[in-house]
């Protein structure tokens, strides 16, 4: 058991559903990234974005974690309680980092090892607009029309999901645009073998 101590003023303590008083999201997240690097970071800040946005609207839509207000207001929380702990500095360039577009932990772990191997950071759940309706890749790289896809277990939880996103794969492929996947897998385990595969499709 690890206890880290440190101030906690009372607008950084809630109560949850059953009445117990805990610490806010905001102030949580902070705590739990303190002394981890990047990758792990990320994982947990743009999870908590992505709730801090879901809080601020009645029904999110993806539309609104790509909403540059809403974003910066859940932010907003998260720098204010990582003033408050040690390793303040660390903990704000991970929030700069963090982007509540992103829906998965591999995604955040993706973005996170693109940064520190100094790769041209991609947007993430960009709308595609196709014969087929409006796709979401998990990355994409305009400027050399590059979609990345990180493909995890829960993706292909359905029996169909395989053939459909086959079929998404061509239809994107066949409107001119190139793809470069990679696993959930690789990127926890391996992750410069993903980045040496980014790299060499982005030409690098």
């Amino acid at each position: 058991m690890r206890i880290h101590v440190g101030k906690l003023p009372a607008h950084h303590v809630t109560r949850d559903s059953g009445g117990w008083q805990v610490t806010t999201l905001a102030r949580t997240a902070v705590d739990v990234v303190r002394g981890h690097a990047l990758p792990e970071s990320l994982v947990v800040l743009d999870a908590a974005l992505r709730l801090g946005c879901a809080d601020l609207v009645a029904t999110p839509r993806r539309s609104d974690y790509a909403n540059r207000t809403i974003a910066g207001a859940a932010a907003v929380p998260l720098a204010e309680a990582a003033r408050w702990v040690r390793e303040r500095r660390s903990i704000a360039a991970a929030l700069t980092a963090a982007d509540p577009r992103r829906e998965s932990p591999v995604e955040s772990l993706s973005a996170a090892h693109f940064i520190i191997a100094g790769l041209p950071l991609p947007q993430s759940q960009v709308p595609i607009h196709t014969p087929m309706g409006t796709l979401y890749p998990d990355f994409y790289w305009p400027e050399r029309r590059l979609i990345g896809e990180v493909d995890g277990a829960v993706k292909y939880s359905d029996p169909d999901a395989h053939v459909r996103e086959k079929e998404r794969e061509q239809l994107l492929r066949d409107l001119g645009y190139r793809m470069v996947r990679w696993l959930g897998r690789e990127i926890r385990l391996q992750p410069w073998v993903v980045i040496e595969r980014v790299a060499r499709e982005l030409g690098l």
